[in-house]
């Protein structure tokens, strides 16, 4: 009682917002915007639920002290209604998604993924991706596969020796980043579009 606890969570507000399920990766049970942070800890006794945007990263920073001594909060009635919203706006971002690569191989186009896992659930509703390839700047994974997927990930140099046509930037926190090094080595060679570019 009266303890303070510290946490630092994805902060997928605004994934949410736009109905993007890149978020669903295999390390997160949970996925918070600020509302359903704050809601989840006032429902489990926290009083003075602090929470801030980090600076870097894409992560929510918060602090809460318990304090049962306050009447119990209850979730939220929106609760249903904003999932339902989340729900719809999925579906029509992942029809926006699939139709552009399925209209970029029906023209023979060569399509790299930058940061491919947060694809693989988009990856799902497509009958055949195997000619795409996955880029990434982990270290660790390079020469790599993710479970299941028999597609090496290539880092940036590989990208370079072999570039391709057209390059999805999956990332929402680094797109930019990423974007203006491709855009940097590659000029309009590389056709470049980020995954926030079919957000609503």
């Amino acid at each position: 009682e009266g303890g303070l606890i510290a946490i630092t969570t994805p902060d997928c507000t605004e994934n949410i917002k736009h109905g993007d399920m890149s978020i669903i990766l295999h390390q997160h049970l949970n996925y918070f915007d600020i509302e359903s942070l704050k809601s989840t800890l006032n429902v489990a006794g926290f009083s003075d639920v602090h929470i801030e945007k980090a600076k870097y990263g894409g992560s929510l920073n918060c602090v809460a002290i318990k304090n049962t001594q306050l009447k119990k909060a209850k979730y939220k009635k929106h609760t249903t209604v904003y999932f339902n919203a989340y729900i719809r706006k999925n579906e029509k971002l992942t029809k926006k998604w699939i139709t552009y690569v399925k209209t970029l191989q029906s023209r023979n186009k060569s399509i790299g993924i930058y940061a491919p896992i947060r694809a693989l659930p988009y990856l799902a509703f497509l009958p055949d991706y195997s000619q795409i390839r996955f880029f990434d700047d982990t270290p660790a994974w390079n020469k790599k596969y993710f479970d299941g997927i028999q597609i090496p990930i290539e880092n940036f140099n590989d990208l370079k020796t072999k570039p391709v046509t057209n390059i999805i930037i999956m990332s929402p926190t680094f797109g930019a980043l990423i974007e203006n090094k491709i855009k940097k080595e590659f000029g309009k060679k590389v056709k470049v579009v980020k995954l926030t570019d079919f957000f609503e």
